[in-house]
């Protein structure tokens, strides 16, 4: 059996559902998470959407963004910036300090990199604007093998990326066992 149980969530996607988390709440589970992004509460969202095989392996596939990472195609003229201390980079095709969106990456680009075969080995999340200063930051892990979660949060929370994604397995797990639902079909 699947570790979500959707029996009545969307069928015309295949069973989806998304969740909004307050930023008090993730902060109250990992206490390094920052509640604000300039302008704007840093809510963490978490999609959670059944999915094929082969588009959980796509969306993890180092090839994925290969173009930023190697600034070829629409990025051959993208330029970059720093994020804060971390050593992460932004790269974008529009003009710093303020694009509408962007890539960030854990390493500087470069046209002869190697591309890793797992996307998270280079690629941290995909941005937009969000208000005047804040930003909204997404990323696609697997759930299970038929489960992809897209998590959404503030580009001053990517360095908490890895506990994230392990709050929501965590989050998820704890529905699971608890789901009154579950616990009559089995």
């Amino acid at each position: 059996k699947p570790a979500v149980s959707i029996a009545r969530g969307d069928k015309s996607t295949g069973g989806s559902f998304q969740v909004a988390f307050s930023a008090e709440y993730i902060n109250e589970r990992l206490p390094e998470y920052a509640t604000v992004h300039g302008d704007m509460p840093a809510i963490v969202f978490i999609g959670v959407r059944r999915s094929s095989e082969y588009r959980i392996n796509r969306s993890q596939s180092g090839s994925v963004h290969a173009d930023v990472l190697r600034l070829d195609g629409e990025y051959s003229d993208a330029g970059t910036q720093v994020v804060g201390s971390g050593g992460m980079i932004r790269v974008s095709s529009y003009d710093f300090p303020d694009p509408p969106i962007w890539h960030v990456l854990k390493q500087e680009p470069d046209p002869a990199a190697r591309i890793p075969g797992n996307i998270h080995e280079y690629h941290v999340a995909y941005c937009s604007r969000s208000g005047t200063s804040s930003s909204n930051c997404e990323f696609e892990v697997p759930y299970d093998e038929e489960t992809l979660l897209k998590i959404t949060t503030t580009e001053n929370n990517l360095h908490l990326k890895r506990q994230l994604i392990a709050e929501a397995h965590q989050i998820l797990e704890e529905w699971r066992m608890n789901c009154p639902s579950r616990a009559k079909s089995e």
